[in-house]
């Protein structure tokens, strides 16, 4: 069995057969394929805001979010 932290980059073969790559853009994965990049849940959002010129602060149901519509990593919650 490969270690997890030499998977980045790696290829996996799907269940059907075909081959796909991780993406190590985040750095985790579940088992073989990656998730994508979780959003980070914070209690401020005042130093998150500031990691890309991109970010957005917004407000929706209850809640505040970072968004970022060209880098999709960035994204955070409030609470």
């Amino acid at each position: 069995m490969i270690p997890p932290a030499q998977w980045a980059g790696a290829k996996a073969v799907a269940p059907t057969g075909e081959i796909r790559h991780r993406a190590p853009s985040c750095g985790r994965t579940s088992g073989l394929f990656h998730l994508g990049c979780p959003m980070k849940v914070r209690n401020s959002l005042k130093s998150l805001r500031a990691r890309h010129r991109d970010n957005q602060l917004v407000r929706r149901k209850g809640r505040v979010y970072i968004i970022n519509k060209t880098q999709k990593r960035f994204k955070a919650r409030q609470g």
